[in-house]
């Protein structure tokens, strides 16, 4: 990221997670603190959003006051790092038989 930002570029990580309290944590870290700033050509910053992958269709940038839609995406190229995402997400999975009988199908993330 380092020469993206070199280059100008607008170089901004996000750091979700679903509780509140996890993200009021974090953005209090003092170690991050240089990096929690407006968005500035040639500079890497950070911004925070609380995401509930099951419920939400949206991510609000908390300091930068920016919703990012489907409909209104991030004008620049986005990197995902899902950590911890996958096993926390709600899903069913049910089959039918050729007779009929309806399955429940298990799935795991390990």
């Amino acid at each position: 990221m380092g020469s993206l930002a070199r280059r100008g570029a607008r170089v901004c990580v996000v750091c979700t997670d679903i509780a509140k309290s996890n993200i009021n944590h974090i953005k209090q870290r003092p170690e991050l603190q240089p990096y929690i700033k407006p968005d500035a050509p040639g500079q890497i910053s950070l911004d925070f959003a609380i995401l509930d992958a099951n419920k939400h269709d949206s991510l609000h940038l908390q300091h930068r006051d920016v919703r990012l839609t489907v409909e209104s995406p991030s004008r620049n190229p986005l990197i995902l790092i899902a950590n911890y995402v996958f096993d926390s997400l709600k899903y069913d999975v049910f089959r039918f038989s050729r007779e009929g009988v309806m399955q429940e199908g298990l799935v795991s993330t390990w």
